[in-house]
């Protein structure tokens, strides 16, 4: 494709060039002047005819490399941009990986975030029987019920800081460019479980 494209350049621009010659051959005859005034006239043609032509090309090629530039300027700062966003966004997840809490304190003392969730299971088992609503998918009624437990319960608080850097990882993936954007909740999934997932969409929700 590059290479027919660089034919067709190249035979526009034979044309181009052998055109002027050939219509001042054509309507001026084919033989040598020996008059100088006859010469100067040619040179004026020449000059006149290919200095435009050459002045043409030298534009079309001042814009082509102007286009050039931009072009690769703008796909630098969007590599800049998209890996500002990456490193944000990986500073944040590891921050809220490293400093996830493992402990929250409710009525009863300090427990473990693997009780919250064993909590928040029981809870929603009991939920789905009692408050059930068929209008709805299961998978509705697990949610609406997790933030009513998150908004009601002792226990709301429990996972508040960690709901924060939810919210700003959140807002960084839906501003990312597609393609880092999807790779950015693939890399989320696989650096927490289902549970403690579970737990900070349904805790964001209640409380954002």
């Amino acid at each position: 494709m590059k290479m027919t494209y660089k034919v067709i350049i190249l035979i526009a621009v034979v044309i181009l060039l052998f055109t002027p010659i050939y219509l001042y051959k054509t309507h001026m005859g084919t033989t040598f002047s020996l008059k100088n005034s006859d010469w100067g006239d040619f040179g004026s043609f020449i000059g006149g005819v290919y200095g435009s032509i050459i002045s043409s090309i030298t534009l079309l090629v001042v814009l082509w490399s102007s286009y050039k530039t931009n072009k690769t300027s703008s796909e630098q700062l969007a590599i800049l941009r998209n890996e500002r966003i990456f490193n944000e966004f990986s500073d944040i997840l590891n921050h809220l990986k490293t400093n996830y809490t493992r402990f929250y304190n409710n009525h009863k003392g300090s427990n473990t975030i693997e009780t919250l969730y064993n909590h928040i299971e029981v809870w929603l088992g009991i939920s789905v029987i009692s408050y059930y609503n068929d209008r709805i998918s299961i998978e509705q009624n697990l949610k609406n019920n997790a933030v009513l437990k998150f908004q009601e319960g002792y226990d709301k608080d429990a996972l508040l800081k960690e709901a924060k850097l939810f919210v700003v990882i959140l807002n960084i993936i839906e501003k990312a460019p597609k393609d880092i954007s999807d790779a950015m909740k693939v890399i989320f999934e696989n650096t927490f479980s289902n549970e403690a997932r579970f737990s900070l969409e349904h805790f964001t929700r209640a409380h954002h």
